[in-house]
């Protein structure tokens, strides 16, 4: 009699789990979504799905000595939604060391500073006065006046000037002056926050260890170092025969095709000097198009004459 009870008692219980799993809780802003028909309770996209865009024209130029890095932006966001967007977010992620910003760790007090210094900010050509300009966490709300507002459908231009000093702790969390010629440069572009159908903008600032995630966007890179130094970095290298040498340059090009390993130059052809064009600063440029930045945002990886790459 007690199995009999037992059994009957398991048996009810689990009528009330499948009766309970066909109405489980569903979050208010994907509930919204499902309603809007942009996305569907089996993880397809729904018939109405989007997502914005962007295209990024980057110009950066790092100074070792200083670790200054500076440069210029010139964005062109695409407003795939239905909603009129009355601000645009963007991502500053270096003022992580801003004086208060949020932190999962401590960092060295000596590399703690202002932040990303926005030497100049353009919305559609026009300045973007201070009071427009919101600064929280890792993010900068781009307040849009009367009649600025991005209609659904429509496209905006975002230029900006930017700078910032490299931290100089070389335990600093996903990043490095890794000695005085090598440096490792992630998150360090100005880049527009998503906007999404579950929850609008993005809000959860950069401290340090979690992950985050983009658009899809296309790039259009330059940087630019001293004569010495070069660069890896995400994207397909668009001037390769602007800086090697030809005799470097042909095998860099043999490398594309080749079904063995290709050494486009030793340490000691580097040492020898040669390889690159004699010039007082080198450009790197760089497309990476269509790029899905779920984890990895396009990085500067700088090399100087001690280093080796082959």
């Amino acid at each position: 009699m007690f199995r009999l009870f037992t059994t009957l008692i398991f048996l009810g219980a689990a009528q009330i789990l499948i009766a309970q799993d066909a109405s489980l809780f569903v979050p208010r802003n994907i509930q919204r979504a499902y309603d809007k028909g942009t996305r569907s309770n089996d993880g397809a996209p729904g018939p109405g799905y989007w997502q914005n865009r962007a295209s990024y024209i980057l110009r950066v130029n790092l100074e070792p000595k200083k670790r200054l890095l500076s440069g210029e932006a010139t964005i062109t966001y695409h407003n795939n939604s239905p909603d009129s967007l009355t601000a645009i977010r963007i991502k500053l992620q270096h003022d992580r060391y801003r004086k208060g910003a949020q932190r999962d760790e401590d960092v060295d007090p000596a590399d703690v500073d202002e932040g990303v210094i926005l030497k100049q900010l353009t919305y559609n050509g026009r300045p973007v006065d201070k009071d427009q300009q919101r600064r929280r966490s890792t993010f900068l709300d781009i307040r849009l006046g009367k009649g600025e507002a991005l209609a659904a459908g429509a496209s905006a231009t975002i230029a900006v000037q930017w700078s910032y000093t490299l931290p100089a702790d070389k335990n600093a969390t996903r990043e490095c002056v890794c000695d005085p010629s090598t440096f490792f440069v992630p998150y360090w572009y100005p880049q527009v926050a998503v906007y999404d159908d579950y929850n609008g903008w993005a809000g959860t600032p950069y401290s340090g260890q979690q992950e985050f995630y983009h658009d899809f966007a296309d790039y259009d890179v330059t940087i630019t170092m001293p004569k010495g130094y070069m660069v890896w970095a995400t994207g397909e290298w668009q001037n390769p025969g602007d800086l090697l040498e030809k005799t470097y340059l042909d095998r860099f090009n043999q490398a594309h095709t080749s079904t063995e390993v290709i050494k486009i130059f030793t340490e000691n052809e580097l040492k020898a000097g040669g390889v690159f064009k004699k010039q007082s600063c080198t450009g790197f440029i760089t497309k990476p198009l269509m790029c899905p930045i779920l984890r990895l945002q396009p990085a500067i990886i700088t090399i100087g004459m001690r280093r080796r790459w082959w």
